[in-house]
Parts: C-alpha cells; sequence; structure tokens
C-alpha cells in the first residue's frame, strides 16, 4: 500500500510522535497483500499480543488446522474450544471462525477489501 506525501503531511501535522517517526524513517507504505483472509487472521491474533505471543499463537493454530495458510475450508468446522486451547480468547476465536466461515460461503468478498477507499 503506497502512502502519499499529502497524506504523510497531513500526519505530521496531527500528530507529534507520527510526525517524529516520518520524519526519521519517511516512506511509511507497506506491500500489498497477497492474501488478505491470512492477514486478517493474524490481524485478529495479533491484537493487544506481543509479536512473540502472536507468532506462537498463529503457528499453534495453523498446526491445529493441519494448514499453514489458515485454509478457511478446514477452519470452518472448528469450534470455539478448540481455538482457545492454542491460546486464543473466546472473542478472538468467535471472530476468526466467523471470518473462516463467511470466506467458506462466499458471503465475505475480501479481494472487493483492495479497490475501497481507507476514508
Amino acid at each position: 500500500m503506497q502512502i502519499e506525501k499529502h497524506e504523510l503531511d497531513h500526519l505530521a501535522a496531527i500528530d507529534a510522535d507520527l510526525k517524529s517517526l516520518i520524519a526519521r524513517y519517511g516512506d511509511l507504505s507497506f506491500p500489498d497483500s497477497k492474501d488478505i483472509y491470512k492477514d486478517l487472521i493474524d490481524t485478529i491474533i495479533g491484537q493487544m499480543l506481543s509479536y512473540q505471543a502472536a507468532n506462537t499463537i498463529s503457528r499453534r493454530v495453523q498446526e491445529a488446522v493441519g494448514a499453514p495458510d489458515f485454509d478457511c475450508a478446514k477452519l470452518k468446522d472448528m469450534d470455539v474450544s478448540m481455538l482457545r486451547a492454542c491460546g486464543l480468547s473466546t472473542v478472538k476465536a468467535q471472530s476468526i471462525l466467523d471470518l473462516a466461515r463467511r470466506t467458506h460461503m462466499g458471503t465475505l468478498k475480501l479481494r472487493s477489501l483492495v479497490n475501497m477507499s481507507d476514508a
């Protein structure tokens, strides 16, 4: 995702901490996602956790699913207790199962997110 200069200027103008980071690191762009579904699950897992804890739980979930990419066809059939055993909270487990089920059913069109505005 490319962050435009005017967007960086705006962020720097409204937040002193961001201004310092932008001055120090410059371009804050990051590569476009190749797998939005996996990125969303990793984001859910990682909320309010250290990087190391999130990676450990993510690995446990992938092992429980039996797929390194959180295969929604397999994950949708798990239950909350199985994900809780991996270290997830009940709410995170429910969110991940909902994401997997909706993705598998096709009711959540993740590719459409690519073309949506951040505004």
